[in-house]
């Protein structure tokens, strides 16, 4: 697209605002349309016609030249206003691609979606206003014998049930068939057929007419309360399939205009107004990130699941099968790298193959690509350290064999005091229980004394020759 313009209706000021000089009559004068305030005489118009005089003035983007032309298509002697590219926006054009329903490969003119099955609606309100006008002629009518009058009078207002008797009773019994040959019915066989045949076109038209918008998928989607999850889910991506390209393009619409936003931003505003309007401190490199348009487009990006939507359980389920598969992976893997440590590097490869199948995000994708780095890095660190200098390993390994032989003199001192500390608690244990029963033998003999002195004070208490036989 060379160039794009904007139609203005422009008031006498706000034209002179844009030029910089008075339009007054004369050759350079934008011809004003209207009536003007106080000349409205016709009080049956519309409140808001004619209030001002304006005049058409369209606003050109010339994206070739980088200008923007304000020109009057009354006023072909040279254009308003000129002036340089003033947002310097890296499209250009200061809107995003307009959102079309309907798009056409040889012409951007926007098409209604109602005008592609117009015909179709059409057709359906004539094959309703047919419907409407047979149905009012599906009345019950007939003509009935004179004679018979009064009797056809009293058996309509008669209750549910009610046999009444015939007037003349003579020509009712003479009578072939009774009311049925005597009463003829308007017939309506003709007008029921043509209003089943129209019902059916009715339904074939709004079929159609689901068919072309899209409808007959979004209704086919609809899901039960009873249904499985599953089952709703599989209902929800197929109906959302029909809208899935609408949805696309106005997620377009919005990042364009966040993106336009963040360049006018980046572009136009300074490093302190920036600050007062979000609050934060700006970094220099920060700074010089934002100004430079070719490192803001590599290392800043707009998407559109960051500003209308995200479907989060399709990313929780690729998150865990991500980690299902990393943890099945690592486990029928390991056993193979420390076997032979050089195919290490191979599945590197395919592992971060086998990620990349996954929308990890940006974050993640740049850890996956340093993965074959670090491998790389860790071999060669394995490779210096088996090419170290032999004095230096046997060193090492003398130091090794020292600390281990320390270490085994500690636990063998330790051993040799938690031997002594052992024997120590048994002499202790030993010197107590003798000492228990030195305790026990002692009162047994202060017991064994304080009897025997019990016994002899009462035998000296006894009279001579108590117990003599």
């Amino acid at each position: 697209m060379p160039w794009i313009a904007f139609e203005h209706d422009l008031t006498k000021e706000e034209i002179e605002n844009l030029t910089g000089q008075p339009n007054d009559p004369g050759d350079d004068e934008v011809p004003l349309s209207g009536e003007a305030r106080g000349e409205k005489k016709d009080l049956s118009a519309k409140p808001d016609a004619g209030i001002f005089k304006t005049g058409k003035v369209y606003e050109i983007w010339d994206r070739r030249r980088a200008l923007v032309i304000f020109i009057s298509d009354q006023k072909a002697s040279k254009p308003l206003r000129v002036e340089p590219d003033p947002l310097q926006l890296p499209g250009f054009f200061p809107v995003p691609r307009p959102l079309q329903p309907v798009m056409r490969e040889t012409s951007l003119t926007p098409i209604c979606p109602y005008t592609i099955y117009a015909p179709l609606i059409e057709e359906l309100d004539a094959v309703t206003k047919r419907i409407t006008r047979l149905v009012k002629q599906l009345r019950v009518r007939g003509i009935y014998d004179a004679e018979l009058k009064a009797d056809l009078s009293r058996l309509q207002d008669a209750e549910d049930g009610t046999y009444l008797p015939a007037t003349d009773s003579t020509r009712f019994a003479q009578g072939s068939g009774g009311l049925e040959k005597a009463i003829a019915h308007m017939p309506m066989e003709p007008t029921v057929l043509a209003l089943r045949e129209l019902y059916q076109q009715r339904d074939a038209i709004k079929q159609t007419i689901y068919e072309v918008t899209g409808l007959a998928d979004i209704v086919r989607g609809a899901s039960k309360a009873n249904e499985t999850a599953t089952a709703q889910q599989i209902k929800a991506q197929y109906a959302g399939l029909r809208i899935q390209h609408l949805q696309k393009e106005v997620a377009r619409v919005a990042r364009d205009l966040f993106r336009m936003k963040a360049a006018v931003f980046c572009r136009h505003f300074s490093a302190e107004n920036l600050s007062i309007m979000t609050g934060l401190k700006m970094e220099p490199q920060v700074e010089e990130l934002l100004r430079s348009d070719a490192m803001r487009s590599y290392r800043i990006d707009i998407e559109t699941d960051s500003t209308i939507r995200g479907d989060v359980t399709r990313n929780l389920d690729q998150m865990s099968q991500f980690i299902q598969g990393t943890a099945q992976f690592a486990q029928a893997v390991g056993g193979i790298v420390q076997t032979v440590p050089a195919l290490l590097p191979m599945f590197t490869e395919v592992y971060a193959s086998f990620a990349r199948k996954f929308d990890l995000g940006k974050q993640a994708e740049d850890a996956l690509d340093q993965i074959p780095q670090l491998v790389q890095q860790w071999q060669q660190q394995q490779q210096q350290q088996a090419q170290q200098n032999p004095e230096m390993m046997k060193a090492q390994m003398e130091a090794e064999a020292r600390q281990q032989e320390l270490g085994m003199k500690k636990e063998l001192h330790g051993m040799d005091m938690q031997a002594k500390q052992m024997e120590l608690g048994v002499r202790q244990q030993t010197a107590q229980i003798d000492m228990a029963m030195n305790q026990q033998k002692a009162q047994a003999d202060m017991q064994k004394t304080a009897f025997g002195l019990q016994a002899a004070q009462q035998k000296a208490m006894m009279p001579n020759g108590v117990g003599r036989a």
